[in-house]
C-alpha cells in the first residue's frame, strides 16, 4: 500500500502553474513536481469543475477518535485518585 502524502497549498499553485502557463498537461505537470498522477488529475478535474473549490480544506473523514476529551478526563482523574491513595 502507498504512503498517504500530504500536499501544501503552495504544491497545488506550483502545479497549477506549470498547467496554465507552461500548458503542460495534468500528468505531465505532475511529474515534474512528483506529485502523483492521479492526485493531479483530481485537482484538475476538480478545478474545471468548481475552480473555487480547489484549496478549500475538506472535513476529515473516517472514523472519530475513540476517546474524547470528556473520557480523557476521566481517566486522568481517576488515575490521580489512584496516585493519591497508593
Amino acid at each position: 500500500k502507498r504512503a498517504y502524502t500530504l500536499y501544501m497549498d503552495q504544491d497545488k499553485v506550483r502545479f497549477f502553474k506549470l498547467m496554465f502557463e507552461k500548458v503542460m498537461s495534468a500528468s505531465a505537470a505532475a511529474k515534474q513536481l512528483g506529485i502523483h498522477v492521479r492526485t493531479a488529475q483530481r485537482w484538475a478535474q476538480i478545478y474545471k469543475t468548481d475552480p473555487d473549490s480547489v484549496f478549500i480544506k475538506h472535513k476529515k473523514t473516517g472514523r472519530s477518535r475513540i476517546l474524547q476529551e470528556e473520557h480523557k478526563q476521566v481517566i486522568l482523574e481517576y488515575t490521580c485518585i489512584l496516585t493519591e491513595n497508593s
